[in-house]
């Protein structure tokens, strides 16, 4: 085992350093490979160390999900190795998040997470397929459905009902110009809210409010249905 911990890119030098204790400076790399040599060997302190580091990023909640602690090299490639580390420590909660994070960048996932040490973290067939499909149900939902409730959505509060559905439609068209061409192409949660956020100076306070209450509900309902929508049975999740 001395000669793996002297090679340079071995999964063990992340070890030898008092058994490894994941640290803010931490990357994803040093995690996946731990934990799965980890889990290759049966020491299952350190696999659930690295787990818990991994989920805490790949979270069940939303609210956590905007403030997820990022690791200092991620990329979101990278959520390649955390669906392929779910899948072979068999911990489902935190496929639906990172299935969702391949959403956005489908094109570079088919080509696989080229690691440190040359290797090629790539999706299984049946995985790449659940990434597509559910891809393609979140830009459903956000080219129509998000769509209606932003041009839609008013208050009963609404000091000018003609005024703001004017200055709606006259400018919605620029703006989601600019917000809907990301959302056409993958969903983005993040996205979501900063489409809320470009229709402020369109309408009245109360108006803006109202809907963007109704957005943020249906963001967190979205979310509760990741596992549906991503296709995975997951039974620790944000219900």
């Amino acid at each position: 085992m001395s000669s793996l911990i002297s090679r340079p890119c071995s999964p063990y030098r992340h070890i030898s350093s008092s058994l490894w204790s994941p640290e803010p400076s931490t990357t994803f790399e040093q995690v996946f490979a731990v934990t799965t040599l980890a889990h290759k060997y049966h020491m299952e302190s350190i696999e659930s160390q690295g787990l818990a580091v991994v989920k805490s990023h790949f979270s069940t909640k939303l609210d956590a999900w905007y403030e997820r602690p990022l690791f200092r090299d991620y990329s979101h490639i990278q959520a390649i190795g955390a669906i392929n580390l779910a899948r072979l420590t068999n911990t489902p909660s935190i496929l639906p998040s990172a299935f969702y994070a391949c959403t956005n960048f489908l094109g570079i996932v088919m080509n696989g997470w080229k690691r440190a040490d040359g290797a090629v973290e790539r999706l299984s067939e049946d995985d790449l397929q659940l990434v597509i499909k559910g891809r393609d149900a979140l830009v459903r939902w956000g080219t129509v459905e998000l769509l209606q409730i932003v041009t839609h959505e008013r208050s009963t509060r609404c000091v000018n009902r003609a005024e703001c559905d004017a200055s709606v439609r006259d400018d919605t068209a620029r703006v989601l110009r600019t917000e809907m061409l990301e959302l056409e192409r993958s969903f983005n949660f993040e996205e979501g809210k900063t489409l809320v956020e470009a229709m402020a100076p369109l309408m009245c306070r109360a108006c803006w409010r109202h809907m963007s209450s109704s957005v943020e509900k249906r963001l967190q309902e979205m979310w509760k249905d990741l596992p549906t929508i991503m296709g995975v049975a997951v039974s620790e999740w944000d219900t």
